[in-house]
């Protein structure tokens, strides 16, 4: 899987657009071979639209759309962000080799909303 490529053409528009549409919001994306995010952040630290995409954490990458929710209306925060990571990996069910996947998961969602948002605490 290419980086972005579980997010439809569509949903990065209406980021775009979103971004757009408020003169203090920016729309920021990072990721790596494990995990893509882009989120629409204001002026106010307030997440506006957020999408994450795990990949290398399962057979399939997933999006995952708990995340999202946390994320989307909330004040970034690395509380937020914790909160996301636990949300995005609720449902994981690891095998026993692989089970230090799921913390694995939940630090690198962490740090990468905190380095693209540039939210420290």
């Amino acid at each position: 899987m290419r980086p972005f490529e579980y997010v439809q053409a569509r949903e990065v528009s209406a980021a775009l657009a979103e971004a757009e549409a408020h003169d203090e919001a920016d729309f920021l994306a990072g990721g790596t071979t494990e995990l893509d995010l882009a989120v629409v952040l204001g002026d106010d630290d307030v997440i506006r639209w957020a999408r994450v995409g795990l990949g290398g954490v399962a057979t399939v990458p997933w999006r995952a759309l708990e995340a999202a929710a946390v994320l989307t209306g909330s004040r970034a925060s690395g509380e937020v962000f914790a909160g996301a990571a636990r949300a995005a990996l609720a449902g994981a069910v690891p095998l026993p080799q692989n089970a230090f996947k799921v913390e694995l998961a939940q630090r690198t969602l962490v740090r990468t909303l905190r380095t693209v948002t540039g939210v420290t605490s």
